[in-house]
């Protein structure tokens, strides 16, 4: 604060020694008064803004308004404005004509409070016209001049009012109170966003308890856009809570979430989730799927929210201690991608909402494990309900066969074993012995080739062994399907009948698939070989 107030008094010579008058005025000096912390230094003077702009020509200078620019030097902003004449206000707020003067005292008389109409100088001495000082002294706010005059040329002044009650604890001086309550309505005429400043400065401020009652005696709070049923109800039910809670309690209250005043929020797509769950659950029972979409922090402000509005009971301990015991904390924890789910048929993307949020919700509720396999079956399942057929999304391997059913058709059997397959990658090994006469040269290439028949021989025994390894799976997954369906609408029993019915069935769609798919020839041609070879021994 000491260097910002160093650069002002910087600011205030550099104009001084460009033939200027200049001061400090507003919160600055009667921070100072008060020996209290200020956030912005205003600066007036009796040159006009060009003249200003020409001074600081090396420095950033910006329009702020009519008689007013923002500059800023060295790392620090300020506020200066030129004294100024008003005469005859329109639309509450824009003076019909805006005459400059030469005279400080003019500027004094055109501010809206006594306490904000103390000039001060490079020296630091004060010009205090309307006894500014005093009313500091006794923590009063009071307008310069009529009240009722003050708050019909500009309404915005009855916030500014209130935002010096939140951040300095004073009281609004009789007559000033009631002219706020008399021009009330006038605040209709201003947009949000005119307000939005001033909103923020009262409901951060230290004394914003002292600063809400003045908001709702005075019914200034009525013409407070959205937020009218928050404030009235955090009045009567006053607690110290954040711009986000105070702005969910209204939301929640008017049944809607409105962007109006997305500016005094610190997340307001956070905010919309919290209004959204507690508007849906004003109870707080947060089932696991609730927990999981919206997450432990959303869940907790909603409990709070729906707390401060009396709609339910403080359930922080809970909420978290079941958010704690969830299987998964987000959808990317699930052991089955989105993308496996796109995989497994183009026409199951019109399905995928429904049953994603079925796989989730049964994982949360541990009715299903989180294993890709389990969710796997369980989808294709779901989609079998649509008569959506389904790829194989598994990676091409070549398997050991499964192990056999025992008892049961749906027995668990361990994991599939990869055939590492040495002998395709392995060379063919050859006697290097030498060979000095023709026979031995014969019997050589002789042994050579039959090495080269074994080999070509196991790698099609190899081939053929990883072909039906294949079959044997699709098979398998197609009969435990049909057995689960038939098994769900009770048309079959368990037991040897059960096992039985699940041979035949192998048998039957081994037939027609070794049929219908060109690439299982291979195994049919080595079945009739065997049957031929058979035949010639009987």
């Amino acid at each position: 604060m000491k260097q910002y107030l160093d650069k002002g008094k910087e600011v205030l010579k550099i104009l001084i020694n460009n033939g200027c008058e200049a001061y400090m005025i507003g919160e600055a000096v009667y921070s100072l008064i008060r020996g209290s912390n200020f956030s912005k230094i205003d600066i007036t003077t009796n040159a006009t803004p060009d003249m200003v702009k020409g001074i600081f020509a090396n420095a950033l200078v910006e329009d702020e308004r009519e008689g007013a620019v923002k500059l800023t030097y060295m790392g620090y902003t300020f506020i200066i404005s030129t004294f100024r004449l008003e005469e005859k206000f329109k639309d509450n707020r824009k003076p019909l004509r805006l005459h400059y003067s030469k005279n400080l005292k003019d500027e004094l008389a055109a501010c809206d409070f006594t306490i904000n109409a103390i000039a001060m100088s490079y020296g630091g001495k004060l010009t205090d016209a309307y006894k500014g000082y005093e009313d500091i002294k006794r923590k009063r706010v009071r307008t310069i001049g009529s009240p009722r005059v003050r708050f019909y040329e500009d309404p915005l002044r009855m916030l500014i009012a209130i935002r010096l009650v939140s951040e300095l604890g004073f009281k609004i001086e009789r007559k000033t109170s009631s002219a706020i309550k008399s021009r009330a309505k006038l605040l209709k005429n201003i947009e949000p966003n005119k307000m939005e400043e001033e909103l923020r400065r009262i409901l951060n401020g230290k004394y914003f308890k002292r600063a809400i009652a003045y908001l709702v005696d005075l019914n200034v709070y009525k013409y407070i856009v959205g937020l009218r049923k928050g404030l009235k109800h955090l009045s009567n039910n006053y607690k110290r809570i954040s711009n986000d809670s105070i702005l969910a309690c209204s939301y929640v209250l008017n049944k809607q979430f409105s962007t109006t005043w997305n500016s005094l929020s610190d997340d307001p797509e956070r905010l919309r989730r919290v209004v959204e769950l507690a508007l849906k659950n004003p109870r707080s029972k947060y089932d696991p799927y609730l927990l999981l979409t919206y997450g432990l922090e959303v869940c907790l402000d909603s409990n709070y929210v729906n707390y401060m509005l009396k709609k339910s009971s403080l359930k922080a301990k809970k909420i978290r201690r079941q958010y704690e015991n969830l299987p998964i904390k987000s959808v990317a924890d699930l052991q089955f991608t989105k993308n496996d789910y796109a995989r497994l048929s183009t026409k199951a993307q019109q399905y995928f909402d429904v049953i994603y949020k079925d796989v989730v919700t049964k994982v949360l509720n541990k009715e299903l494990e989180n294993n890709f396999t389990d969710i796997k079956q369980y989808i294709i399942k779901a989609l079998n309900v649509y008569n959506v057929n389904v790829n194989d999304i598994e990676e091409e391997k070549v398997y050991k066969p499964y192990k056999e059913y025992d008892d049961q058709v749906y027995g668990d059997y361990t994991e599939p074993e990869v055939y590492e397959n040495k002998s395709m990658t392995e060379p063919i090994q050859v006697d290097d012995t030498p060979i000095s006469t023709f026979e031995q040269i014969q019997r050589k290439v002789s042994e050579f080739e039959k090495s080269l028949r074994e080999k070509d021989e196991r790698i099609k025994e190899l081939e053929r062994q990883a072909l039906e390894n294949k079959l044997d799976s699709d098979v398998n997954s197609i009969v435990g399907q049909n057995l689960e369906i038939l098994r769900d609408l009770n048309y079959l029993e368990k037991g040897s009948e059960k096992l039985m019915f699940s041979r035949e069935l192998k048998e039957v769609y081994k037939g027609l698939i070794k049929s219908t798919d060109p690439k299982y020839k291979a195994l049919n041609e080595k079945k009739e070989g065997n049957n031929t070879n058979n035949e010639s021994e009987d």
